[in-house]
């Protein structure tokens, strides 16, 4: 893991702007919780700031450059580099939800903030949000467990890949005892990020 920070009131205004969030809040509560942090990494030749998703476990951890390119050295030039080490299926967020009974449950650092975004200001009971950094992932056994008794809102990408996430997972923990829904923008292609900033209305009910 290298240094992480909690970046500067100007990089966390560039982050909120490229993702297209109205609000801070969100953001900030993801610093306070420890699941959203930055450092400076190498890519390639070039040291670039980045944002990482990650909590305090440190099992695992993904990054993404805070100028919203892609990593120039890797290999198909992808948005999202998880950081040796990690285990990368993982869900981020899991050890925080000992102690509270809802969950945001998403696919991909740019929901996980999304979700925090909406939630600051619509729920008003206690939330923890949780991120799988990759639709191609199941939950860990291990992991399960963490989730009986919860209500889970499960975000799903309306794509082919971001369906079949969703179901793989919502089936992983309904078995594991918990009570969840799946949510879905009506759009092609959108996540939640794209649904929240896009304005369209989401509901728990």
């Amino acid at each position: 893991m290298p240094p992480l920070d909690k970046g500067t009131i100007s990089e966390l205004t560039q982050l909120q702007r490229q993702r297209g969030f109205q609000y801070f809040a969100g953001l900030q509560i993801m610093l306070n919780r420890g699941q959203l942090r930055f450092a400076t990494l190498a890519d390639g030749a070039e040291q670039v700031r980045c944002w990482i998703i990650t909590d305090d476990s440190r099992r695992n951890a993904q990054a993404r450059r805070l100028d919203g390119l892609p990593w120039q050295a890797l290999p198909g030039k992808p948005k999202a580099k998880t950081l040796t080490g990690s285990q990368a299926a993982w869900p981020i967020g899991a050890s925080r939800i000992e102690k509270t009974d809802t969950i945001l449950f998403t696919e991909g650092g740019p929901d996980l903030l999304a979700a925090a975004t909406f939630a600051a200001f619509e729920l008003k009971e206690p939330w923890e949000t949780v991120c799988m950094i990759g639709a191609g992932l199941r939950i860990p056994e291990e992991a399960l467990s963490l989730f009986a008794d919860k209500t889970v809102f499960l975000f799903a990408h309306n794509d082919s890949a971001g369906i079949a996430a969703a179901r793989r997972w919502h089936g992983q923990l309904t078995e594991a005892g918990a009570e969840v829904t799946a949510l879905c923008s009506d759009t092609p292609g959108f996540d939640l990020n794209d649904a929240l900033t896009a304005g369209e209305t989401i509901s728990f009910h």
